[in-house]
């Protein structure tokens, strides 16, 4: 899965909705990131679902956040 240009992966979780069958890949992205001195543009929590087949993911929602995301974890679905 390609991302956006000078956008890197920080963090991902596979996890499961309580209201959806598919399992789901949440991924925390960052661009222009640097990490000495830390600085980077924008960063996202972006969210993929994978297809009835399980081999392809589709893009479900992208939500733009404050900071940089270094971990990821389901919780309570």
């Amino acid at each position: 899965l390609e991302l956006d240009v000078d956008e890197a992966a920080t963090a991902i979780a596979l996890c499961q909705f309580h209201d959806s069958p598919a399992l789901h890949v949440a991924v925390g992205v960052a661009k222009n990131l640097q990490w000495n001195p830390r600085s980077f543009t924008s960063a996202a929590i972006v969210l993929f679902r994978f297809d009835e087949s399980g081999s392809q993911l589709e893009l479900v929602h992208r939500t733009p956040v404050d900071e940089v995301v270094g971990a990821l974890s389901p919780f309570q679905g």
